[in-house]
């Protein structure tokens, strides 16, 4: 790894706390951690956060797809109160952090909940480098979306540090040979960043 290296983040869990996951436990039947793997692999989810499908849309196939039944006002007015707010000391952690390093970030996110995220953190500020899924048409965990932000910010692996919340996005990452960190949470941060001699 350089001395330098770009430090990229992937933002909910993370930087920013989530909600809802009761309602999609209460939903589906499902456990939480059931949900989370199969959130990765859906193919309505991962539809509308390649931006490929409009909400509409999306509604229509996860309904269909996770075999739930949901109105479409009450999955839309789910998603937009997913996100939540940052977690204690975020902005400060970027801010010091971004003294010293290259800062970017890389979301599986889409059009509903985005702009929420942009107004809960100061994204616009911190990260000169924003890879949101649905605006550049790939997500994680697949390589394609990796080996997309690795050419636009001109890097090697090895030159960049990846924290995540999710453990299959983070194997995916050191299968590419990127230095990837499971963290959530801002103390989770600076404790995984502290150790590998970041700060």
């Amino acid at each position: 790894m350089t001395e330098s290296p770009v430090v990229l983040f992937d933002i909910s869990g993370v930087l920013i706390e989530l909600g809802g996951m009761p309602d999609f436990i209460r939903w589906t039947g499902k456990t939480a951690e059931d949900i989370g793997s199969l959130w990765l692999e859906s193919e309505s989810v991962r539809s509308f956060e390649r931006g490929f499908i409009d909400f509409e849309t999306f509604h229509k196939c996860f309904v269909e797809e996770w075999n739930v039944e949901i109105s479409y006002s009450e999955l839309r007015s789910h998603f937009e109160l997913w996100v939540q707010q940052a977690f204690p000391g975020t902005n400060e952690l970027l801010s010091e952090l971004g003294t010293k390093y290259e800062l970017a970030c890389l979301a599986n996110t889409n059009c509903i909940q985005w702009p929420v995220v942009k107004s809960t953190i100061e994204i616009d500020r911190h990260f000169k480098n924003q890879f949101a899924s649905h605006e550049i048409g790939k997500v994680k965990p697949d390589d394609e979306a990796f080996e997309y932000v690795l050419e636009e910010l001109g890097v090697s692996p090895d030159q960049v540090v990846f924290l995540d919340d999710s453990n299959t996005n983070v194997a995916a990452a050191l299968r590419l040979g990127i230095n990837a960190l499971q963290v959530k949470g801002t103390d989770s941060v600076r404790e995984a960043l502290s150790e590998i001699g970041i700060i």
